[in-house]
């Protein structure tokens, strides 16, 4: 993996935490009954987000089961970002 190809790794999976916290914060406002302007711009925004860094499947285990698709999906996404993490020497 390449010092560029590491920064892609990293930098789509800071993408997707924040479409985390921005789905969240959204949910928090829309759920409470909070009004806020234009909330229909978060969801395209959000809609846009995924197209660039698909967030992972989750699953129901605690542990990866070599059986379930979700779990090979996150082994893999784990060794993507740690040799990421170590081509860029952040760990």
């Amino acid at each position: 993996m390449t010092p560029d190809q590491a920064r892609i790794v990293l930098l789509e999976d800071a993408l997707v935490d924040a479409q985390h916290l921005v789905e969240f914060l959204h949910g928090c406002l829309m759920d409470t009954n909070y009004s806020y302007a234009y909330p229909q711009h978060t969801q395209e925004r959000l809609d846009e987000w995924r197209a660039l860094a698909k967030p992972l499947r989750g699953c129901p285990h605690s542990f990866h089961r070599a059986d379930c698709p979700a779990c090979r999906e996150h082994a893999a996404w784990l060794k993507r970002h740690h040799e990421a993490r170590r081509v860029l020497k952040l760990s």
